[in-house]
């Protein structure tokens, strides 16, 4: 089974194997580059399917959201570093820059929530 092998993918922490018989089943639609990648793994032999890879990937994330923030002594100098420069107030500038990285880093969706339209 992928990831019940430590030496293979010592990333992928688990304590004890998971039910296969607890499934749902969900349609859900990739991206042609995601769709290309999950089938390259399978074919590789990385997992059974691709249901069994994509489980495996969202109990990773899940964990790894699970997992509290890790302050490093690096972190903390520069939040300290941060603390002692002076704030000052945000610009409609600050607010347009931050929405263009927020919009570069968000592929469009099917359809805006605020304007019914594809954005």
């Amino acid at each position: 089974m992928y990831g019940s092998d430590p030496i293979a993918f010592p990333w992928l922490e688990f304590d004890t194997p998971l039910p296969v018989r607890d499934t749902a089943s969900m349609t859900i639609e990739l991206a042609k580059d995601v769709e290309d990648f999950l089938h390259e793994q399978v074919r590789a032999g990385v997992c059974a399917d691709a249901s069994e890879l994509a489980n495996d990937l969202l109990r990773s994330v899940r964990e790894q959201q699970r997992r509290p923030l890790e302050v490093t002594p690096e972190l903390e100098a520069w939040l300290l570093e941060a603390a002692d420069k002076p704030a000052t107030p945000l610009t409609e500038v600050d607010f347009d820059r931050i929405r263009q990285r927020a919009q570069a880093r968000t592929p469009p969706s099917k359809a805006c929530i605020s304007c019914s339209t594809k954005c």
